[in-house]
Order: structure tokens, then C-alpha cells, then sequence
């Protein structure tokens, strides 16, 4: 069977690291450089997603980019939006490029939804504790 995009970055990954393992990688020289580097840029100090900041992890959305050096394709993210990213990538079988970007998009539209209901209740409330006052008097 062909493999779909979420088993490709893996194949992807494994040849940028060229036998090592992902662990190996992560215990590096080169990704505490990486690491220490992006926690001083403002765009990793808060979460991608919901834009929470203290504990973050750095996610790589693209793994072609592995050991080049490059802060492209990082994004920081909370560890609950991290594995909630690569499940969502693993259950659509999608890059975790898409799901990154995908995951972010459900976290903003349900939170403009959640500010709409908000809304449409205390309007709904209001025109009611009007009707009962206008009932009283």
C-alpha cells in the first residue's frame, strides 16, 4: 500500500537524521542550540494554538527541515495542543503541517463560537428580565 502523508514525514525524518534516532536528536548539541535560540524569539513564547505561555515545546510541522538548523517550520505549542496536533494528524492521516494549522483553526472557531452563544444568552436574558419587568408594572 502507498503510504499517506501523516507516514511520509516519518520517512522523511528518519532520512534527515540519516540512522539516528528522533530521541538522539532531541538530547543534541544542535537542538538545545535550536531550543535556546527560539525561547529567546517572541513568536515561541506562547502557545500557536491557544496563545497560553509557560511550559511550551517546540513542534517541528515540517521534519525536511531537521538538522538544517532553520527555525522554519517550529512552532511552539502547549503539551495539550502538541498531542492533540499529532493525533489529529495521525487519526486524518495528514502532515503535521495540516494538522497544526488545522488544529489552531478548530481552537478559534470554537471559541468565536463560545463568544457568540455568550452573547446571544445575555441578549436573551436581558430581553427577558424585560418582559418580566414589563409584566409587573
Amino acid at each position: 500500500a502507498k503510504p499517506n502523508r501523516y507516514q511520509k514525514q516519518w520517512f522523511i525524518r528518519d532520512r534527515r537524521l540519516k540512522g539516528g534516532s528522533y530521541g538522539a536528536y532531541l538530547k543534541s548539541v544542535e537542538w538545545k542550540l535550536i531550543r535556546q535560540k527560539a525561547y529567546r524569539m517572541k513568536r515561541f513564547r506562547r502557545c500557536y494554538v491557544c496563545g497560553v505561555s509557560g511550559r511550551l515545546e517546540l513542534h517541528h510541522t515540517r521534519y525536511d527541515l531537521i538538522g538544517t538548523g532553520s527555525m522554519k517550520g517550529l512552532v511552539a505549542l502547549c503539551s495539550h495542543h502538541h498531542e492533540t496536533v499529532h493525533r489529529y494528524a495521525k487519526f486524518h492521516k495528514c502532515a503535521l503541517s495540516t494538522a497544526t494549522r488545522k488544529v489552531k483553526l478548530g481552537y478559534q472557531a470554537r471559541r468565536l463560537a463560545r463568544a457568540a452563544l455568550k452573547i446571544l444568552i445575555d441578549n436573551l436574558n436581558r430581553f427577558i428580565d424585560g418582559l418580566v419587568v414589563g409584566d409587573i408594572g
